[in-house]
């Protein structure tokens, strides 16, 4: 067993609870590499970064879930599947807390894990294409006019929404961005997309679900607008009127490591969404 480490200094600061994870690994016996932004900090042993496949069995993440989604990419090109350690907010993708660290590196050596598999979508707007674990966002750029997104889906219209903007979201990224946007909560087990519009101008506009196996196609109408394109939160790049963004299924999926330890999709989301509910004074 060979394990990689990317840490968000953001989130671990000091670099205690790396420190700490690092230190359980080699009690255990388990190999380590360490992403290279901290290399320096740990001399003498080995490095990676997002240029490099590395060879490692798993990718352990030190932050929340958008330390994740940094990695996501590569753990999917790579086909290394992700163990989340939770430094963050949410924590709807890791699998565990830091005072778990001991117990899940006993797992991870005795390999008593499974793994599961996320949707990734893959998405082009004509600057390249790109891939998302959660969503890819058509936003109204700053002080743009309101656009008018005409939406397909194998070459049938579904609607046109004059709205801020419109999220295509993988059942992973349905707790997220479209969730706030008043998206469906979807079940990580559904081969299902989200599409969900943004502060729509109607009343009849409503999130829609579809299968994950269609392609999805957003055209920027209207005058004088201009769009932002994200992935993940990152902006891609922007679509003036005319541009055309296509949306479907990405050939790599992105793994997460579970343990018999962890807590499934439903504990976690009723945990979450009651967290959510109080406001901190």
């Amino acid at each position: 067993m060979r394990a990689g480490i990317f840490t968000n200094l953001y989130k671990d600061t000091d670099l205690s609870v790396t420190r700490l994870l690092v230190e359980t690994l080699d009690k255990n016996g388990v190999d380590w590499l360490i992403h290279r932004d901290v290399g320096g900090v740990f001399a003498g042993n080995a490095v990676f970064d997002e240029t490099t496949a590395a060879d490692i069995d798993v990718l352990i993440t030190l932050g929340g879930d958008g330390t994740i989604l940094r990695i996501a990419e590569y753990a999917a090109r790579t086909k290394t599947p992700i163990l989340g350690i939770n430094l963050g907010f949410t924590g709807f993708l890791t699998e565990c807390e830091p005072e778990q660290i001991g117990a899940v590196i006993r797992e991870l050596g005795e390999r008593s894990f499974h793994t599961e598999d996320r949707t990734l979508l893959r998405a082009d707007f004509g600057e390249g294409a790109f891939h998302a674990l959660n969503d890819v966002v058509v936003l109204r750029d700053g002080q743009s006019r309101m656009p008018e997104l005409e939406v397909e889906i194998g070459g049938e219209l579904v609607d046109r929404y004059h709205c801020d903007g419109f999220i295509v979201s993988t059942p992973t990224g349905s707790t997220a961005y479209s969730l706030s946007a008043g998206g469906p909560i979807i079940s990580p087990h559904a081969r299902a997309l989200a599409l969900t519009p943004i502060t729509p101008h109607s009343l009849h506009s409503r999130p829609l679900v579809v299968s994950e196996d269609e392609q999805i196609l957003v055209r920027i109408g209207g005058q004088s607008v201009a769009t932002v394109i994200s992935a993940d939160g990152a902006i891609k790049g922007t679509l003036p009127a005319g541009g055309v963004l296509r949306v479907e299924k990405s050939a790599y999926t992105v793994s997460f490591v579970r343990l018999g330890t962890g807590r499934g999709f439903y504990s976690k989301l009723l945990s979450k969404l009651n967290k959510w509910g109080m406001t901190e004074r």
